[in-house]
């Protein structure tokens, strides 16, 4: 099943499924009312979240200075729901592919139906996390104004007024 193709580091799929499995407990956990469905291209979120992550670690000090009350353990979990999100999403593209699936049943349903609700849990995980990362590095470099050359949009430019770029 591995097709990290887009991963940028030869020896991430296997991180990935390593960190898909960590975190699998805390996707499960979700409550599928805060759940958001996909609405980005997952291998350049994934490859987004990872190149900006070496400069992010890099303010984690600053970081923990200026905002006290900042969850430092945010930034930290960044690589492995980053590499969890891109491991569901392989999942996800391999259940679509013809041929025999293979159903493995629980309370959360089984197969296509449970790919596609982890994806999505996987998803909203990676965005709420990256999103909290996004705002403290947005805080501390408020003077510097290079923010966005930091942590970058997860959607690009935005054209329409009152989306919110994470």
């Amino acid at each position: 099943m591995e097709n990290y193709s887009f991963l940028p580091f030869p020896d991430l799929p296997s991180a990935a499924e390593s960190a898909y499995a960590a975190v699998l407990p805390e996707l499960e956990a979700l409550s599928a009312a805060a759940l958001e469905s996909v609405d980005v291209d997952v291998p350049k979120v994934v490859q987004t979240v990872l190149a900006a992550l070496p400069d992010i670690l890099a303010l984690v000090p600053q970081i923990a200075e200026e905002l006290p009350l900042f969850d430092i353990r945010t930034v930290k979990h960044l690589e492995r729901r980053a590499l969890a999100l891109a491991h569901a999403h392989d999942m996800y593209v391999a259940e679509r592919r013809p041929g025999p699936t293979l159903l493995v049943g629980d309370d959360r349903g089984s197969g296509q139906a449970r790919t596609d609700l982890l994806r999505d849990c996987a998803w909203t995980l990676l965005k709420w996390t990256y999103g909290q990362t996004r705002l403290a590095v947005q805080f501390v470099r408020r003077n510097e104004r290079d923010a966005d050359g930091i942590a970058p949009g997860l959607y690009g430019q935005m054209v329409a007024v009152g989306r919110n770029d994470l």
